[in-house]
C-alpha cells in the first residue's frame, strides 16, 4: 500500500474535482430529480436486494453520496464511506437539502477500520469501484470485518473483460486490445472533463487504476471467509461508457440498462456478486 499512496492521492485530488463538478448535475448524476422529490435519479442494479427498510448499510466508495441517498429513502440507515473529503462534504448538502437522513464518513477503505467500527448488515460498492483499489485481498478482509454474521456484501461492478475491448473499429466493433488478466497499475490521462461531464475544465488530467480480473475479486472474498452466494454477468452496462466513440453505439432498455446495437450479447459488460458473512 505504501508503494501505491503517491497514486491514490493524485486520485484523491482528482475526486475532489469531480465531485465538486457532478455535485452541480449532469445526466449521469440528475440532482434536480432527487431534491424534487422525483424518481429516476439512481442506477438500476441487475439484481435484486429484498427489502431494506430498517437495515443498516455500509456504502463504500458513495462519491457525493445521490446513491446513498436512494437506500436510505428506502428506509435503510445508511453509512456512505468516500475518500474525497470534497465527495462527503457535497454528500452531507445534498442529504440536508433533500430531507433525505443518512451518515457520511472521509476515509479511504484501507483506513476506515480506524475510524468506524459498527458491523453491518449490508455492504454495499457498484460501478466503477474496484479499478481504483490497489490490494483487493485487504479490501476483501475489510469487508468483511464491517459485516453482521449473517450479513452479505453486494458488488456490481464493470466486468473486467470490457478493459480489454476498445469499440473504436468500423461501426464501433469491438477489438481486443488489452489482456484480460491483471496488469498492476494502470496510468491514465485524459485532455480535461470527466467521465460524466466530458466537457467540464478539468486541472487534475491523471489518474491511475488497478485491473483486477474475476478471479482476483472472488478469490479476495473467499479468502477472507465470505461465502459467495452468485456470480452473475451480464451483456449490458448501467450508461452509456461509450459515449465517448460520438457512434451512438448502445440502446437502453426500460430498465435503464444499455446494451450494444451491433454485438448482440456476445460478452459480458457487466458482472455482480452476493457473498455472506
Amino acid at each position: 500500500m505504501n508503494a501505491c499512496r503517491r497514486e491514490i492521492e493524485i486520485n484523491r485530488r482528482a475526486w475532489n474535482e469531480w465531485a465538486a463538478i457532478h455535485a452541480r448535475g449532469c445526466s449521469q448524476y440528475p440532482v434536480r430529480r432527487l431534491l424534487a422529490g422525483k424518481g429516476g435519479w439512481s442506477p438500476p442494479l441487475p439484481d435484486p436486494l429484498g427489502v431494506v427498510r430498517g437495515k443498516s448499510i455500509l456504502h463504500l466508495q458513495c462519491h457525493f453520496g445521490m446513491d446513498s441517498l436512494h437506500w436510505a429513502r428506502r428506509g435503510a440507515r445508511v453509512t456512505g464511506v468516500d475518500f474525497s473529503a470534497e465527495a462527503i462534504h457535497r454528500a452531507r448538502d445534498l442529504s440536508r437539502a433533500s430531507g433525505i437522513p443518512a451518515r457520511f464518513i472521509t476515509s479511504d477503505i484501507y483506513g476506515l477500520p480506524r475510524v468506524l467500527k459498527e458491523r453491518f448488515a449490508i455492504v454495499l460498492t457498484y460501478y466503477g469501484v474496484t479499478c481504483w483499489l490497489p490490494d483487493l485481498d485487504r479490501w476483501g478482509r475489510i469487508v468483511a470485518q464491517f459485516l453482521k454474521p449473517g450479513g452479505f456484501l453486494y458488488l456490481a461492478e464493470l466486468h473486467p473483460l470490457r478493459d480489454a475491448l476498445e469499440f473504436d473499429g468500423p461501426r464501433g466493433m469491438p477489438r481486443l486490445v488489452n489482456s484480460y488478466f491483471p496488469r498492476g497499475r494502470v496510468r491514465y490521462a485524459t485532455s480535461g472533463g470527466t467521465y460524466a461531464a466530458p466537457t467540464a475544465r478539468t486541472r487534475h488530467r491523471v489518474h491511475y487504476g488497478w485491473q483486477h480480473s474475476l478471479a482476483e475479486t472472488v478469490s479476495a472474498l473467499c479468502d477472507a471467509g465470505l461465502t459467495i452466494e452468485y456470480l452473475h454477468e451480464f451483456p449490458y452496462v448501467y450508461c452509456d461508457d461509450l459515449a465517448y466513440t460520438g457512434c451512438r453505439l448502445m440502446r437502453r432498455d426500460r430498465r435503464g440498462f444499455w446494451h450494444l446495437k451491433g454485438s448482440g450479447e456476445k460478452f459480458p459488460l457487466l458482472f455482480s456478486v452476493k457473498a455472506r458473512r
